[in-house]
């Protein structure tokens, strides 16, 4: 039930404008990241690492839990969960408007909706 609420928080507040399929490919980079070695092992403890989702900084429960869009990212985290996803491979993305200095060092896999999104070769 914990990893269930803690994806639903990162696809809500890093997703929720997104198609149903770039909603899941964010919720898929968390739990690509769980199985990575550098990164911790569990779906909590990767969505509130520091730095690493910018959405997180500033969660506002009430104005999450009220809106509509909050049941959808909870569907979403469900799926993704139970194996129902896409089936990326990335382990990061970010939004189309920014250039964050990573970028650069990992391999693009390509972007969805408002997002793009990579893998670290491992």
């Amino acid at each position: 039930m914990l990893d269930l609420l803690c994806l639903s928080l990162v696809v809500y507040v890093e997703a929720r404008g997104e198609p149903i399929d770039g909603q899941m490919l964010v919720a898929e980079v968390v739990i690509n990241r769980t199985q990575a070695d550098r990164y911790p092992d569990d779906v909590c403890g990767v969505v509130f690492e520091e730095d690493q989702f910018s959405g997180m900084d500033d969660l506002n429960v009430y104005q999450i839990i009220t809106d509509p869009a909050w049941t959808t990212s909870m569907s979403v985290a469900n799926d993704v969960l139970a194996g129902n996803g896409i089936g990326t491979t990335a382990t990061h993305y970010h939004a189309t408007h920014v250039d964050p200095y990573w970028s650069d060092h990992l391999t693009k896999l390509g972007q969805y909706g408002n997002h793009i999104f990579y893998r670290e070769d491992l």
